[in-house]
């Protein structure tokens, strides 16, 4: 059988979970965010994670640390503490503050190169900033000088947050022809 790997996998921490651009998202899902506001909850205990993907027959999982302009609500180094207590289960997706170019191109480069993380995520919707803004550039250029992929979201939005920035023609067209490998 192939291996099934999912690509875009968060394990959630309660940073994450508990930020407010999820909250139309809870009450989607009528769920109760009191009681995810406890460091106990097993939702964050990683064994959590690790049973839902042999419930969907997953062998590995691409964990996606997230930044915001508020900070990380996933940090690279929670990312890279799984991947280490779970390296037949989990690879690492970095993510960076885009406001600090040099910062964000030398913590790719340490978590690709030193901590075995295998690609990069960003959300323009989150940042508000189209995928052609130039603070993006430099974390472009770092995965091809790397040779990891880059991934980030079109399209619409989950969470209450404009969609525009996700929309592909011009804004990714103009970054594809820049960065065409």
């Amino acid at each position: 059988m192939d291996e099934s790997i999912d690509v875009w996998l968060q394990h959630p921490t309660k940073t994450f979970l508990l930020s407010p651009i999820f909250n139309s998202l809870h009450r989607w899902n009528k769920q109760d965010t009191k009681l995810l506001d406890n460091d106990t909850h097993p939702m964050y205990d990683p064994e959590t994670t690790r049973k839902a993907l042999d419930r969907g027959k997953v062998q590995r999982g691409l964990l996606c640390a997230w930044y915001s302009p508020k900070g990380p609500l996933i940090p690279n180094e929670t990312i890279k503490t799984l991947c280490d207590a779970y390296p037949d289960r989990f690879s690492g997706v970095a993510s960076c503050d885009i406001r600090d170019p040099v910062a964000s191109v030398r913590e790719i480069r340490y978590y690709v190169k030193e901590c075995g993380f295998v690609a990069v995520r960003i959300l323009p919707w989150l940042w508000e900033r189209y995928p052609s803004d130039a603070l993006f550039y430099p974390i472009y250029a770092v995965c091809v000088d790397l040779g990891v992929p880059l991934c980030l979201q079109v399209g619409h939005t989950g969470p209450l947050a404009p969609s525009d920035y996700g929309r592909p023609i011009p804004s990714l067209e103009r970054v594809l022809l820049d960065f065409p490998k």
